[in-house]
């Protein structure tokens, strides 16, 4: 910075300089040019025997070391901007750079830190009851805000899209990794079985069963850039085969966010 003030002070002198000596030359070619207006015998009578000498000394810019001085400085000027212009912008970048890792280092402890909630079934007791329970992996507690769980059928050769229909819960419950696990759902056959077309379809094969569910949570640390909570996701699909649950599902239908 402070070599682009001393540039920029060298420039507006030089500027001041070469205007004066643009205006004295523009005096003087106003003078030359009112002399050659006047008639010829005003001229010879004004003649004086030093006008050749008058005429040698005219301004010659190449002889001026002024204005040689503000050549320089013009130039010197130029380049000592440029200079500063380069070291300007790499600080910056430098400066981009270090906050990008900053950034980085920081998210990298916020998901070290953060809870991982995984959904598991309990074996059945009971032939064909199904039981699901929430566990925290690690991080810090969370605290589940939304829960769904449900099944979904369809039709045999079509492509299952979960349709999840998140609702709030009215007693939102916390889960640490010291806890023990949280009971958040299950499913018996008897749910089927008292809807007879669709549970001979599912038994037919004609019909595919699945049990699905997401839980949506937060912690204490995890915050987007207008300070609000980010809300991670639990995602979890089994099909019903036979009598047995399997982890199946399309893509992302078990995915921990």
């Amino acid at each position: 910075m402070r070599l682009c003030s001393i540039a920029f002070i060298l420039f507006l002198a030089s500027v001041s300089i070469y205007h004066q000596k643009a205006a004295s030359a523009q005096n003087e070619t106003k003078v030359k040019n009112q002399q050659s207006n006047q008639p010829a015998s005003v001229a010879a009578a004004a003649y004086q025997p030093d006008a050749k000498a008058q005429q040698d000394d005219a301004y010659d810019p190449r002889r001026d070391c002024l204005y040689r001085a503000y050549l320089v400085f013009t130039i010197i000027g130029v380049l000592v901007a440029m200079v500063a212009i380069g070291v300007f912008y790499l600080q910056t970048k430098a400066t981009q750079d270090a906050a990008h890792a900053a950034r980085f280092n920081a998210q990298a402890v916020v998901n070290s830190q953060r809870p991982w909630i995984a959904v598991r079934r309990e074996e059945p007791i009971v032939p064909e009851s199904f039981r699901f329970e929430a566990v925290c992996l690690s991080g810090i507690p969370a605290k589940v805000i939304h829960s769904y769980i449900d099944w979904q059928t369809v039709d045999r050769g079509e492509v299952f899209q979960p349709n999840y229909k998140t609702d709030m819960l009215a007693y939102p419950f916390l889960i640490a990794p010291s806890d023990t696990a949280k009971h958040i759902g299950d499913f018996t056959a008897d749910n089927f079985r008292a809807n007879a077309p669709l549970w001979n379809d599912i038994q037919n094969l004609t019909k595919t069963l699945y049990l699905l569910g997401k839980l949506e949570y937060i912690d204490g640390i995890s915050f987007d850039e207008n300070g609000k909570h980010i809300v991670h996701e639990t995602r979890w699909c089994y099909q019903y085969i036979g009598g047995a649950i399997l982890r199946s599902g399309p893509e992302g239908s078990n995915d921990c966010t």
